[in-house]
């Protein structure tokens, strides 16, 4: 096999390529896995966010602003669709 190279850094025939494709299948296999099992977990059934909504329900927090760090986007999105249910968009 010619040496080729993908990208300005690496030279393929560095790589196992048979091993690495392997190794790929499995991990998608495993996403896949991952994924049918968080899937059906929609915020009613969402235990943690279900946790917060009752803990913000209760005194002092019930009243006022409050705010949520979160180190992800997603999860600040999620949690703004979910706690303010009146701001949502529907399509």
């Amino acid at each position: 096999m010619p040496c080729v190279r993908s990208s300005g850094r690496y030279v393929v025939a560095d790589f196992d390529i048979d091993n690495l494709k392997h190794h790929i299948e499995h991990d998608l296999k495993l996403l896949r896995k991952m994924l049918a099992l968080v899937q059906p977990i929609t915020p009613p059934k969402d235990a943690k966010l279900q946790k917060l909504k009752a803990v913000l329900n209760k005194m002092p927090l019930k009243e006022g602003k409050r705010l949520i760090f979160t180190q992800y986007a997603d999860t600040a999105s999620y949690l703004y669709e979910n706690l303010n249910p009146a701001t949502r968009v529907t399509t």
